[in-house]
């Protein structure tokens, strides 16, 4: 063999090697990449022992698909993970165990229900978890369709990433509650008459008006097209007309890859606007029919109604934190209304204190016990807004029962704040006694209970107005005569604040006023008719109590009507005229102004004054004494010439 041919074969055997050391490299790393693509993917349970717990969860970036709490305080979370999360998962010392080997294209579902709903529900299909009241399920349509038949509540499932953001480093929520009088007239004002009206304008019982056109809103399902945009029309519009900046916040409605959006009306605090409180509502609605007719009138225009009625009334009053009214749309399509504003507060920073979500809350069966559920999560600083709202109940005598529930129940739209580290609560009926008409056809406004209702609403103004840093207090107090100590009804109480009216009250027939006024100093003047008017300064009002102030006023006789005369009665320019005061009735003494209509002013039952210039001058005469207001006349004199006075009328 030559030399070349022996190097020709080494070469060659050299390049054979080589290429096939490339191609077990290639198939390897082929291969590696295939079994990668193949891992698959479970549906997995992962039990917690406690909050922080879900810190790791969230930096695994798991698909979350629902987390539910426990009665001893954890959660139990249902997680999308492959091969490698699901031994990650056991490394870090979680509890895992498989809930469904192939969740490829399926649909899960939240069920909430009594233990004999959630058993009737097993025979519809088997749950993959069951804690208290909630189940996780998966389902198909037709079997969804069958839960809502026997009244079962169900929410589909959709899978997201955890966020965990600290709680706000400042909370000033009260931590006890002493009723306002302030707060109390906010109650008084929430009427049956408002809520019905407004139930009845969401629900289709009643058409709206939008832009000068009559539209009735038969559904509210988010899918739709025209009526859910007429709604959110309808409930920007309301805002707007109470002087509240409003606006839509957009997101897209997966699944459907729709353009959805709900409503936002905010009133922005006067001193520390940063601090921001919401109270929201879930503004769609579900039926067996829901393109057509989805009247939804207590799930939920119960809760939505209320929002509004609670809008109209603090929207008159004065906050030194910011207040929104949130009404969310895509509750029943997972939550995805909430879920998106919730990540658009959170990516800007904002400082969200809490959130009070009222989800139905108009109905009870007349006669049993009036108990509402206030839900909170174990780890959560909701617990003590709901306990803010039981003091508000009670500090307030509304009779209803509140029943705190530490259960984490994720089945409305105060879960996405939940998730991401903000304190929120649900207010909800209670549940063993909820409305019959659930996802009904015949939710209609007739099934409500306007009383329990009226006062579920009354409760929630309570205690959202408590939460949001409410700066008026109250002035009241009884006019009375001052010798005879009688009641002067119809008497004039003015409150001014740095020289500005801030209130005009009159009493009532019992003599008395009360008059909501922010925090400061004021002067008050007390009139009435044959009584000395009286000023008080430097009287100070505090907010959300009360200060009381009684003032008695002297009787007098009130001048009836004052005129006067001028000498001579024709006069040239320069030449002096003297003015001569006389009174009608009215007891003495009583001072006379002044004001000669050019600049000049005077005082005295009798003045002289002479013009400079020839002109048209009105000459105006006021006589007080003391009693009341002061009675004027006017006249008009024509230097120059001539000189005439045309008499007018005094009052």
């Amino acid at each position: 063999m030559t030399g070349w041919v022996k190097d020709f074969k080494i070469l060659i055997g050299k390049k054979v090697l080589t290429a096939v050391c490339l191609a077990l490299l290639l198939l390897s790393q082929v291969g590696a990449a295939v079994a990668q693509q193949v891992e698959p993917t479970r549906l997995v349970r992962i039990d917690l022992d406690r909050e922080e717990q879900l810190a790791r969860l969230a930096e695994m970036e798991l698909q979350i698909v629902a987390q539910i709490g426990t009665a001893e305080g954890g959660f139990v979370v249902a997680a999308l993970a492959d091969e490698s999360q699901q031994r990650e998962l056991v490394k870090a010392d979680y509890t895992v165990s498989i809930l469904d080997p192939a969740p490829q294209g399926a649909s899960y579902y939240l069920l909430y229900g009594l233990p004999d709903e959630l058993s009737r529900a097993e025979e519809v299909v088997p749950p993959l978890v069951v804690e208290g009241r909630q189940a996780v399920i998966r389902a198909t349509p037709e079997q969804v369709s069958r839960l809502d038949a026997l009244g079962v509540r169900s929410m589909l499932l959709v899978p997201h990433t955890i966020v965990v953001s600290p709680q706000p480093a400042e909370r000033l929520l009260p931590t006890s509650l002493t009723p306002s009088p302030v707060v109390q007239r906010m109650i008084d004002h929430v009427t049956s008459d408002t809520l019905y009206n407004y139930v009845g304008q969401l629900s289709g019982e009643q058409p709206v008006i939008l832009g000068g056109v009559p539209y009735t809103i038969l559904t509210r399902y988010t899918p739709t097209g025209q009526p859910i945009q007429k709604a959110t029309r309808f409930v920007y519009e309301h805002f707007q007309a109470l002087g509240l900046p409003v606006g839509y916040d957009y997101y897209i409605l997966s699944g459907w890859n729709l353009e959805k959006r709900n409503v936002v009306a905010q009133q922005t605090g006067e001193g520390q606007p940063e601090r921001i409180f919401l109270l929201t509502a879930h503004l769609d609605s579900f039926s067996g029919d829901p393109y057509n007719l989805a009247p939804g009138a207590d799930d939920n225009a119960s809760g939505s109604a209320a929002v509004m009625a609670i809008a109209d009334i603090l929207s008159r009053y004065h906050f030194d934190c910011t207040l929104r009214y949130v009404l969310f749309t895509g509750e029943e399509q997972g939550l995805r209304g909430s879920v998106a504003y919730a990540n658009d507060l959170q990516a800007l920073g904002e400082n969200l204190q809490g959130v009070l979500n009222l989800d139905m809350v108009g109905y009870n069966t007349p006669g049993t016990a009036t108990t509402i559920e206030l839900h909170t999560r174990a780890g959560n600083a909701g617990s003590a807004i709901a306990i803010l709202f039981a003091d508000a109940v009670d500090a307030y005598n509304i009779d209803l029962t509140p029943q705190i529930l530490n259960d984490g129940l994720s089945f409305s739209d105060h879960s996405p704040f939940w998730d991401r580290g903000y304190a929120a609560i649900l207010a909800i009926e209670d549940w063993q006694d909820h409305t019959p008409d659930y996802h009904r056809t015949t939710d209609r406004l007739g099934t409500l209970h306007m009383s329990y209702y009226t006062r579920f609403a009354k409760a929630a103004l309570a205690t959202f107005a408590h939460m949001g840093c409410l700066l008026d207090g109250e002035l009241a107090g009884t006019v009375s005569d001052a010798v005879s100590g009688n009641p002067l009804a119809g008497a004039r109480v003015e409150a001014r604040l740095n020289g500005t009216s801030q209130a005009v009250e009159q009493t009532a027939a019992d003599g008395t006023y009360q008059s909501v006024l922010k925090a400061g100093s004021y002067t008050v003047a007390f009139s009435a008719p044959h009584h000395r008017t009286e000023t008080v300064n430097n009287v100070q009002v505090a907010s959300v109590v009360s200060t009381t102030l009684n003032q008695g006023l002297q009787p007098c006789d009130t001048v009836e009507q004052v005129s006067f005369s001028a000498t001579p009665s024709t006069s040239p320019v320069g030449q002096p005229i003297t003015f001569n005061a006389s009174v009608g009735g009215g007891a003495q003494p009583v001072s006379f102004s002044w004001d000669f209509g050019d600049g000049s002013t005077g005082s005295g039952a009798q003045i002289t004054h002479a013009y400079a210039a020839q002109g048209l001058y009105s000459v105006t005469l006021s006589a007080d004494n003391n009693c009341l207001f002061p009675v004027t006349a006017h006249r008009v004199a024509l230097v120059g010439d001539r000189f005439t006075f045309f008499p007018l009328l005094s009052r």
